[in-house]
Protein backbone atom coordinates (compact mmCIF):
# COMPACT_ATOMS: atom_id res chain seq x y z
CA UNK A 1 0.00 0.00 0.00
CA UNK A 2 1.37 3.40 -0.91
CA UNK A 3 2.48 5.46 2.08
CA UNK A 4 0.89 8.89 2.34
CA UNK A 5 2.81 11.88 3.65
CA UNK A 6 0.01 13.49 5.64
CA UNK A 7 -2.88 12.37 7.81
CA UNK A 8 -3.80 9.59 7.63
CA UNK A 9 -0.54 7.63 7.39
CA UNK A 10 -0.31 3.85 7.01
CA UNK A 11 1.19 2.18 10.06
CA UNK A 12 4.77 1.03 9.73
CA UNK A 13 5.49 -2.57 8.86
CA UNK A 14 7.08 -3.07 12.30
CA UNK A 15 3.77 -2.16 13.93
CA UNK A 16 1.82 -4.54 11.71
CA UNK A 17 4.23 -7.38 12.50
CA UNK A 18 3.43 -6.97 16.20
CA UNK A 19 -0.28 -7.62 15.65
CA UNK A 20 -0.40 -11.33 16.50
CA UNK A 21 -3.37 -13.52 17.35
CA UNK A 22 -3.42 -13.63 21.16
CA UNK A 23 -6.53 -13.18 23.30
CA UNK A 24 -6.38 -10.49 25.98
CA UNK A 25 -8.73 -8.18 27.79
CA UNK A 26 -8.39 -4.55 26.70
CA UNK A 27 -9.61 -1.62 28.74
CA UNK A 28 -9.28 2.13 28.92
CA UNK A 29 -7.33 3.45 31.90
CA UNK A 30 -8.41 7.03 32.37
CA UNK A 31 -5.85 9.46 33.73
CA UNK A 32 -6.70 13.15 33.94
CA UNK A 33 -2.97 13.91 34.08
CA UNK A 34 -2.64 12.66 30.52
CA UNK A 35 -2.70 15.95 28.62
CA UNK A 36 -3.90 14.56 25.29
CA UNK A 37 -6.62 12.29 26.67
CA UNK A 38 -8.00 14.98 28.96
CA UNK A 39 -8.38 17.61 26.21
CA UNK A 40 -8.63 15.76 22.88
CA UNK A 41 -12.39 15.36 22.70
CA UNK A 42 -14.18 17.85 20.46
CA UNK A 43 -14.05 19.31 16.96
CA UNK A 44 -10.87 20.75 15.49
CA UNK A 45 -10.06 22.75 12.38
CA UNK A 46 -6.76 23.38 10.61
CA UNK A 47 -4.83 26.39 11.91
CA UNK A 48 -3.47 27.61 8.58
CA UNK A 49 -0.78 30.12 9.70
CA UNK A 50 0.80 27.64 12.12
CA UNK A 51 0.53 24.80 9.61
CA UNK A 52 2.25 26.93 6.98
CA UNK A 53 5.07 27.64 9.44
CA UNK A 54 5.48 23.95 10.22
CA UNK A 55 5.31 22.63 6.66
CA UNK A 56 7.12 25.33 4.69
CA UNK A 57 7.16 24.41 0.99
CA UNK A 58 4.92 21.40 1.62
CA UNK A 59 2.12 23.66 2.89
CA UNK A 60 0.13 24.10 -0.34
CA UNK A 61 0.00 20.41 -1.19
CA UNK A 62 -0.85 19.46 2.39
CA UNK A 63 -3.78 21.88 2.69
CA UNK A 64 -5.29 20.62 -0.57
CA UNK A 65 -4.96 16.95 0.39
CA UNK A 66 -5.96 17.16 4.06
CA UNK A 67 -9.48 17.38 5.42
CA UNK A 68 -9.80 20.74 7.21
CA UNK A 69 -11.78 19.30 10.12
CA UNK A 70 -11.24 16.39 12.49
CA UNK A 71 -13.16 15.44 15.63
CA UNK A 72 -12.76 12.98 18.49
CA UNK A 73 -15.57 11.54 20.62
CA UNK A 74 -14.88 9.40 23.68
CA UNK A 75 -16.48 5.93 23.72
CA UNK A 76 -14.70 3.39 25.91
CA UNK A 77 -16.71 0.41 24.64
CA UNK A 78 -14.76 0.63 21.35
CA UNK A 79 -11.96 -1.42 22.92
CA UNK A 80 -14.30 -4.41 23.17
CA UNK A 81 -14.63 -4.41 19.38
CA UNK A 82 -10.89 -4.53 18.65
CA UNK A 83 -10.09 -7.85 16.94
CA UNK A 84 -7.90 -10.38 18.72
CA UNK A 85 -5.14 -10.06 16.12
CA UNK A 86 -4.19 -6.66 17.63
CA UNK A 87 -4.20 -7.69 21.26
CA UNK A 88 -0.67 -9.09 21.49
CA UNK A 89 0.71 -5.69 20.43
CA UNK A 90 -1.63 -3.85 22.81
CA UNK A 91 -1.35 -6.10 25.88
CA UNK A 92 1.58 -4.14 27.33
CA UNK A 93 0.22 -0.74 26.23
CA UNK A 94 -1.87 1.63 28.30
CA UNK A 95 -4.99 2.73 26.44
CA UNK A 96 -5.68 6.25 27.70
CA UNK A 97 -8.73 6.95 25.54
CA UNK A 98 -10.97 5.22 23.02
CA UNK A 99 -13.74 6.44 20.79
CA UNK A 100 -14.68 7.64 17.32
CA UNK A 101 -12.51 9.87 15.13
CA UNK A 102 -14.38 11.66 12.35
CA UNK A 103 -12.83 12.97 9.16
CA UNK A 104 -15.88 13.97 7.15
CA UNK A 105 -17.71 12.02 5.99
CA UNK A 106 -15.99 8.94 7.44
CA UNK A 107 -15.80 7.72 11.02
CA UNK A 108 -13.06 5.55 12.49
CA UNK A 109 -12.83 3.76 15.84
CA UNK A 110 -9.62 4.84 17.58
CA UNK A 111 -7.52 4.35 20.69
CA UNK A 112 -4.90 6.62 22.27
CA UNK A 113 -1.71 4.91 23.42
CA UNK A 114 1.99 5.71 23.89
CA UNK A 115 4.55 4.45 21.38
CA UNK A 116 8.29 5.24 21.45
CA UNK A 117 7.56 7.78 24.18
CA UNK A 118 5.04 9.70 22.02
CA UNK A 119 1.26 10.02 22.23
CA UNK A 120 -0.12 7.90 19.40
CA UNK A 121 -3.53 7.47 17.83
CA UNK A 122 -4.24 4.04 16.36
CA UNK A 123 -7.42 3.98 14.31
CA UNK A 124 -9.21 1.23 12.48
CA UNK A 125 -11.07 0.81 9.22
CA UNK A 126 -12.85 -1.94 7.31
CA UNK A 127 -10.75 -4.44 5.38
CA UNK A 128 -11.64 -7.79 3.81
CA UNK A 129 -15.14 -7.59 5.25
CA UNK A 130 -13.85 -7.05 8.79
CA UNK A 131 -15.09 -3.73 10.31
CA UNK A 132 -11.80 -3.13 12.18
CA UNK A 133 -9.66 -5.17 9.84
CA UNK A 134 -6.97 -2.56 9.11
CA UNK A 135 -5.02 -0.32 11.51
CA UNK A 136 -3.30 2.99 10.86
CA UNK A 137 -1.59 5.37 13.25
CA UNK A 138 -0.10 8.82 13.74
CA UNK A 139 1.74 10.86 16.35
CA UNK A 140 0.03 13.82 18.00
CA UNK A 141 0.71 16.48 20.61
CA UNK A 142 -1.68 18.82 22.41
CA UNK A 143 -0.91 22.21 23.94
CA UNK A 144 -3.53 23.22 26.52
CA UNK A 145 -4.31 26.92 26.82
CA UNK A 146 -5.59 28.89 29.79
CA UNK A 147 -9.00 28.80 28.10
CA UNK A 148 -9.88 25.48 26.51
CA UNK A 149 -11.21 27.23 23.38
CA UNK A 150 -7.62 28.28 22.63
CA UNK A 151 -6.07 24.80 22.84
CA UNK A 152 -3.83 23.70 19.96
CA UNK A 153 -3.59 20.18 18.54
CA UNK A 154 -0.65 18.98 16.44
CA UNK A 155 -1.01 15.90 14.22
CA UNK A 156 1.94 14.24 12.51
CA UNK A 157 2.68 11.06 10.65
CA UNK A 158 3.80 7.68 11.92
CA UNK A 159 7.52 8.52 11.90
CA UNK A 160 9.41 11.05 13.99
CA UNK A 161 10.83 13.04 11.05
CA UNK A 162 7.44 13.85 9.52
CA UNK A 163 6.18 17.42 10.02
CA UNK A 164 3.00 18.13 11.97
CA UNK A 165 -0.22 19.87 11.01
CA UNK A 166 -1.63 22.40 13.47
CA UNK A 167 -5.28 22.44 14.54
CA UNK A 168 -7.38 24.73 16.70
CA UNK A 169 -10.79 24.10 18.19
CA UNK A 170 -13.55 24.59 15.66
CA UNK A 171 -15.15 27.99 15.98
CA UNK A 172 -18.88 28.47 16.18
CA UNK A 173 -20.18 30.10 13.04
CA UNK A 174 -21.95 33.41 13.21
CA UNK A 175 -24.11 34.96 10.51
CA UNK A 176 -22.68 38.32 11.47
CA UNK A 177 -19.75 39.43 9.32
CA UNK A 178 -16.95 41.07 11.34
CA UNK A 179 -16.15 44.63 10.17
CA UNK A 180 -12.57 43.60 9.43
CA UNK A 181 -13.91 41.18 6.78
CA UNK A 182 -15.90 43.84 4.91
CA UNK A 183 -13.17 44.45 2.27
CA UNK A 184 -12.98 40.69 1.65
CA UNK A 185 -16.76 40.54 1.15
CA UNK A 186 -16.57 43.50 -1.20
CA UNK A 187 -13.74 41.81 -3.09
CA UNK A 188 -15.93 38.75 -3.66
CA UNK A 189 -18.86 40.96 -4.65
CA UNK A 190 -16.61 42.75 -7.16
CA UNK A 191 -15.62 39.41 -8.69
CA UNK A 192 -19.22 38.25 -8.94
CA UNK A 193 -20.60 41.48 -10.43
CA UNK A 194 -17.54 42.45 -12.54
CA UNK A 195 -17.25 45.72 -10.64
CA UNK A 196 -13.74 47.08 -11.22
CA UNK A 197 -14.23 50.19 -9.08
CA UNK A 198 -15.35 48.13 -6.11
CA UNK A 199 -12.31 45.90 -6.63
CA UNK A 200 -10.02 48.95 -6.46
CA UNK A 201 -11.64 50.21 -3.27
CA UNK A 202 -10.91 47.15 -1.11
CA UNK A 203 -7.12 47.55 -1.07
CA UNK A 204 -4.83 49.58 1.16
CA UNK A 205 -2.99 52.56 -0.30
CA UNK A 206 0.21 50.51 -0.40
CA UNK A 207 -1.46 47.78 -2.44
CA UNK A 208 -3.22 50.25 -4.71
CA UNK A 209 0.15 51.68 -5.71
CA UNK A 210 1.35 48.20 -6.67
CA UNK A 211 -1.74 47.50 -8.75
CA UNK A 212 -1.33 50.85 -10.50
CA UNK A 213 2.11 49.75 -11.66
CA UNK A 214 0.90 46.34 -12.80
CA UNK A 215 -2.38 47.53 -14.35
CA UNK A 216 -5.79 47.27 -12.71
CA UNK A 217 -7.55 45.65 -15.68
CA UNK A 218 -4.99 42.88 -16.01
CA UNK A 219 -5.12 42.09 -12.29
CA UNK A 220 -8.91 42.19 -12.22
CA UNK A 221 -9.21 39.75 -15.14
CA UNK A 222 -6.71 37.38 -13.53
CA UNK A 223 -8.57 37.33 -10.21
CA UNK A 224 -11.93 36.82 -11.90
CA UNK A 225 -10.55 33.79 -13.70
CA UNK A 226 -9.15 32.37 -10.45
CA UNK A 227 -12.50 32.94 -8.73
CA UNK A 228 -14.36 30.99 -11.40
CA UNK A 229 -11.89 28.12 -11.15
CA UNK A 230 -11.88 27.98 -7.33
CA UNK A 231 -15.49 28.83 -6.45
CA UNK A 232 -17.61 28.42 -9.59
CA UNK A 233 -20.94 30.28 -9.55
CA UNK A 234 -20.69 31.13 -5.85
CA UNK A 235 -22.96 33.04 -3.50
CA UNK A 236 -21.69 35.24 -0.69
CA UNK A 237 -23.59 33.02 1.72
CA UNK A 238 -21.20 30.19 0.76
CA UNK A 239 -18.50 31.97 2.78
CA UNK A 240 -17.89 32.40 6.50
CA UNK A 241 -15.43 34.88 8.02
CA UNK A 242 -13.64 35.41 11.32
CA UNK A 243 -10.90 37.79 12.41
CA UNK A 244 -7.71 37.46 14.45
CA UNK A 245 -5.70 40.55 15.30
CA UNK A 246 -5.91 43.91 17.03
CA UNK A 247 -7.51 47.30 16.36
CA UNK A 248 -5.07 48.15 13.57
CA UNK A 249 -4.18 44.94 11.75
CA UNK A 250 -4.79 41.22 11.59
CA UNK A 251 -5.91 38.33 9.44
CA UNK A 252 -9.35 37.46 8.10
CA UNK A 253 -9.93 33.72 8.14
CA UNK A 254 -12.19 32.47 5.36
CA UNK A 255 -14.18 29.26 4.98
CA UNK A 256 -15.84 28.32 1.70
CA UNK A 257 -18.36 25.49 2.01
CA UNK A 258 -16.40 23.84 4.87
CA UNK A 259 -13.13 24.38 3.00
CA UNK A 260 -10.57 26.51 4.78
CA UNK A 261 -8.85 29.13 2.63
CA UNK A 262 -5.56 30.92 3.33
CA UNK A 263 -6.20 33.94 5.61
CA UNK A 264 -5.87 37.47 4.22
CA UNK A 265 -3.93 40.33 5.81
CA UNK A 266 -6.05 43.39 6.56
CA UNK A 267 -5.14 46.76 8.08
CA UNK A 268 -6.87 49.93 9.23
CA UNK A 269 -6.18 52.48 6.47
CA UNK A 270 -7.66 55.96 6.99
CA UNK A 271 -10.11 54.49 9.53
CA UNK A 272 -11.33 51.84 7.09
CA UNK A 273 -10.38 48.18 6.93
CA UNK A 274 -8.53 47.28 3.73
CA UNK A 275 -6.89 44.20 2.25
CA UNK A 276 -3.12 44.54 2.56
CA UNK A 277 -1.87 41.77 0.29
CA UNK A 278 -2.30 40.55 -3.26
Amino acid sequence: MKKRLFLPVIVTSSLLMCLAMTPARLEVKENRENVVASRLEGEWQLHLPLTERLLGKRYGRAVKSTAPYISFESEESIVQEIPAKYEDFLKDKTIYMAGIMTRRPKEYPFILIELFGNPRIVYFREASGEPLGDAESFNLMLAPATHEANDLLFIGGDQSHEPFLAYERKQERSAEIPPQAKPVVNWLQAMKTSNLELFKSVYSQRMQARFENQGWNESFSKYQHLCRVEFGDFELTDFWFSFEGDEQAGKVKITFKDRLLPPLDVIKDNDEWKINER
